[in-house]
């Protein structure tokens, strides 16, 4: 081989190191740097009002995801600037027929909810069990066929994935999982299972922080490596899951878009651009970083955490089906203006900003197959 075609062929291996490189990077859970804003966003003038009256249609929609309407149609205005999948053709996607579980915190709660009225927002049937924990997803023309059965875990919260005694802010984190992901695990074959935990592990959430700047380290951080350990270990003892080949996505956790302002009861503050008096410009946060958010510093850190934990477990129990980290804190980060209320900056209105990370995450298996 000539000096020239050997140059070229390193110029090619360089190359293709320095895209995987990157594309490592672009994958982690890192805020965005202010500088250069990664937006996602953009803006659309089509008129929402027909979507937005049938999503709130939805029979899972709890008083807590509703807004009022004129922000909702502001918050409708803004689209992901991504290829998604056509939620019309679940029938012909690699999804149709199977099963969702879904477990974690008040965020995944709202998660199932929304990955729920999606569908029934497209048009679709949606049945209910009477715990509304169940729900079976299936077209106008074939009703009794079953295109996704998406569950969540119990009528209540599990919020550290692993059982535990007591509450916040003084909860007392056992060995094995919450009892509730176990009946799931065990009563149903599931061929996807979402998890997140992380909002009930941040510094807020222990009676001994120090401040919301500065937090308590040595509990908050030592806590949330507890909970992913164990729920990683129980995970690779549970032998449906691997039968099973169940796909394992963990979702990260959105940081709260609390500020310090005037009028708010929360000693953390509150959102601003969460009101019901909108206004010209109102929208995306796109010059706001994740400094200006006193809990950001804690919740990064709890993401990066997830990722390094998830690669781990990648190395280490590679039977299982271990997913790429579904990123939901890049995707809500400029979202200020989503949340439900002025002092509630974790949740979000529906539709909303949740059915945003569910749309990527179908997007990763409608034509896997």
């Amino acid at each position: 081989m000539n000096r020239g075609r050997k140059l070229l062929l390193a110029s090619i291996i360089v190359a293709l190191l320095v895209l995987f490189q990157l594309n490592s990077v672009l994958r982690r859970t890192i805020w965005t740097d202010p500088q250069s804003p990664r937006t996602m966003w953009k803006h659309t003038t089509s008129n929402q009002s027909d979507y937005i009256a049938a999503y709130r249609t939805c029979p899972l929609l709890a008083d807590q995801d509703l807004c009022a309407l004129p922000r909702l149609e502001s918050i409708a205005s803004w689209k992901l600037s991504l290829q998604l999948p056509d939620i019309t053709s679940l029938q012909d996607s690699c999804l149709a027929g199977q099963t969702i579980g879904i477990s974690g915190d008040s965020i995944s709660r709202q998660s199932f909810r929304s990955l729920v009225c999606l569908f029934h927002a497209h048009g679709y049937n949606v049945s209910l069990s009477e715990s509304e924990t169940t729900a079976t997803i299936s077209s106008n023309a074939y009703p009794r066929k079953k295109l996704l059965t998406i569950l969540w875990t119990s009528d209540k919260l599990n919020p550290y994935l692993i059982a535990f005694e007591g509450k916040r802010p003084s909860p007392t984190l056992k060995k094995g999982l919450h009892p509730s992901l176990q009946s799931l695990l065990s009563k149903h074959k599931l061929n996807h299972l979402i998890l997140n935990t992380g909002l009930w592990l941040d510094p807020s959430s222990f009676s001994d922080r120090k401040n919301p700047i500065t937090g308590s380290p040595e509990t908050w951080l030592t806590e949330y490596k507890k909970a992913i350990t164990e729920t990683i270990n129980a995970l690779t003892t549970t032998d449906t899951l691997r039968s099973q080949k169940t796909k394992i996505t963990f979702r990260n956790t959105p940081f709260r878009h609390f500020k310090t302002v005037a009028g708010s009861s929360n000693p953390l503050g509150g959102c601003p651009n969460a009101r019901d008096d909108v206004r010209d410009g109102w929208g995306p946060s796109f010059n706001s970083s994740a400094r200006d958010y006193p809990l950001s510093y804690a919740e990064i850190q709890l993401n990066v955490l997830l990722e390094e934990f998830i690669l781990e477990a990648k190395r280490r129990h590679p039977t299982l089906k271990w997913e790429e980290v579904l990123d939901a804190a890049s995707i809500a980060e400029h979202r200020e203006d989503a949340h439900t209320s002025f002092t509630d900056c974790a949740h979000y209105c529906l539709p909303g900003v949740p059915d945003a990370w569910n749309m990527i995450w179908l997007a990763r298996y409608w034509d896997s197959c």
